[in-house]
């Protein structure tokens, strides 16, 4: 043993159980350090997910609702011309997507309407009872 470690310890055994406590220290120190880090991290995610997905409810949004009516087919008119009345850029991508919900709902094997046919065609409203289209038959 050196004289500076004889001043501080008594023997070589002290010396080496000092060491020893300093070192676990450092490692608990470590293991603090690295868990604070990691619940930080955990935070900062729970904090940026729950502030994408709560949003405030302000009230503005617009409900709308889907309500149907039944029409009568006058002479000369044909799907393209209902689906431009009673669709809305809204609610359907395309006249074409309003036309096939239509022929859908009416099981139209074609496109081609007689004058007379009546047609249940879908639109929306955000009225609770919808004065809505006016029934042409």
């Amino acid at each position: 043993m050196n004289t500076a470690r004889r001043l501080l310890f008594e023997d070589e055994r002290a010396y080496r159980n000092y060491k020893r406590r300093i070192l676990r220290q450092r490692q608990i120190r470590q293991r603090v350090i690295l868990t604070l880090a990691a619940v930080l991290v955990m935070l900062v995610f729970a904090f940026s997910w729950l502030s994408n997905t709560a949003r405030a409810d302000t009230g503005l949004e617009k409900l709308s609702l889907k309500y149907f009516d039944c029409i009568e087919v006058k002479y000369g008119d044909t799907l393209w011309d209902i689906a431009q009345t009673y669709g809305d850029a809204e609610h359907y991508k395309s006249t074409r997507d309003y036309m096939d919900e239509v022929a859908g709902i009416n099981h139209l094997s074609s496109r081609e309407l007689k004058a007379g046919q009546l047609l249940i065609v879908p639109y929306y409203s955000d009225a609770a009872v919808p004065e809505g289209p006016q029934n042409n038959y």
